[in-house]
């Protein structure tokens, strides 16, 4: 069943990256994964868990600062407009990028458990949400994310990991606290196509059996309807009025709504 962004917390994509696009975009994932920052800034973090090369997932903030071709992904008009239809939004923001690069394995450190995105940003208020961008095609058997339907409407519920692997305590664990009903859904994407998904929808993804690497980027959003808290202090938001770091998607950067005091940082 195709998912409702009311009903269901997430929404999918038509294909919006065409495949010359997206053969850029895996480049420079590929250059700023070895080192490579064509754009002259390096990332704010890096994480893999430990184990032999190539056998665990990799993890990557900001990678849009590093390298054009990221940057024109995460900035693509067609993914601004899509995200903005769905949501009603006048305006969105990418305020954090994530790279994910997943390869093929059973191991544990591939997955990633259940857990709700408003778990890591508690210094948001109002809309916030998550365009999952893939970059090659996501079938069943590459460790697709998978959706809880309806968990957006649990409110924020303090439990999960994205940290961890066991998808069962994880369950569990979200469980323990009055969650449900329990129903999950796999986003299978062709390449160039994307997830959007609310802060309160809860997700995660298992071990990627494909026999090739799993690549997306995680852009973080914000509508007109997100603001940050009053006194919060994050390296994620004290710099939302730097259009490197949060580049405005819709509407561009000179549009009068950009330039409201109600848009800038805390």
């Amino acid at each position: 069943m195709q998912p409702d962004w009311h009903r269901d917390g997430f929404a999918i994509s038509p294909v919006l990256l065409d495949a010359a696009s997206v053969a850029r975009t895996v480049a420079g994932l590929e250059r700023v994964i070895r080192g490579e920052y064509r754009l002259g800034r390096e990332p704010k973090s890096r994480s893999q868990p430990p184990g032999p090369p190539g056998q665990r997932m990799i993890k990557i903030d900001m990678p849009h600062l590093c390298d054009p071709d990221i940057l024109a992904a995460v900035t693509h008009p067609a993914l601004a407009a899509w995200a903005c239809a769905i949501t009603g939004s006048d305006a969105l923001q990418a305020w954090a990028v994530q790279l994910l690069w997943k390869p093929p394995g059973p191991d544990e450190a591939v997955a990633v458990g259940w857990h709700q995105d408003s778990l890591y940003w508690p210094y948001w208020e109002g809309e916030v949400l998550t365009a999952w961008l893939a970059l090659g095609d996501v079938g069943a058997d590459c460790g697709p994310v998978r959706m809880v339907p309806g968990s957006h409407r649990w409110g924020a519920v303090p439990a999960g990991d994205f940290f961890t692997g066991d998808l069962a305590a994880t369950r569990r664990a979200i469980e323990s606290r009055g969650a449900g009903p329990w129903r999950e859904q796999a986003v299978l994407l062709p390449a160039g196509a994307a997830s959007l998904h609310h802060r309160h929808t809860v997700h995660g993804s298992g071990s990627n059996s494909s026999g090739r690497p799993r690549l997306s980027l995680a852009i973080h959003v914000r509508t007109q309807a997100a603001m940050p808290k009053p006194g919060a202090d994050d390296w994620f938001i004290r710099d939302l009025d730097d259009p490197a770091k949060a580049p405005w998607l819709h509407p561009p950067a000179d549009h009068p709504l950009v330039r409201q005091p109600s848009c800038s940082g805390a």
